[in-house]
């Protein structure tokens, strides 16, 4: 068997983003975590992992930064220009999905 192709991919999450999701005219269409897995099912990928995250590296490998991120969010604004308050309320989704031939 050979390998058909792998995906990654980043989007902002539609729930955490919808109130600024079309002040970037690039953004055509919004995605949640189900509606990124579904897409990528319905295209044959497998072994597919969709999950959020926040855009501060310092919160990747610190629960303390996450907590403190998470309630950060709580009161930022969501056009906030602070990239600290933007980013602990905008949340992406990532996904990884694998094609296989047949």
């Amino acid at each position: 068997m050979v390998d058909g192709g792998k995906i990654i991919t980043l989007t902002p999450d539609w729930e955490s983003n919808y109130k600024i999701f079309y002040d970037d005219y690039t953004h055509i269409r919004p995605f949640t975590e189900d509606s990124l897995y579904q897409v990528l099912e319905a295209s044959g990928y497998k072994m597919i992992n969709v999950f959020r995250f926040r855009q501060l590296p310092v919160t990747w490998n610190s629960n303390t930064m996450e907590v403190l991120s998470k309630i950060t969010a709580v009161f930022a604004s969501h056009r906030s220009k602070n990239k600290w308050l933007r980013w602990s309320r905008e949340l992406m989704i990532a996904s990884t999905g694998i094609k296989r031939n047949h």
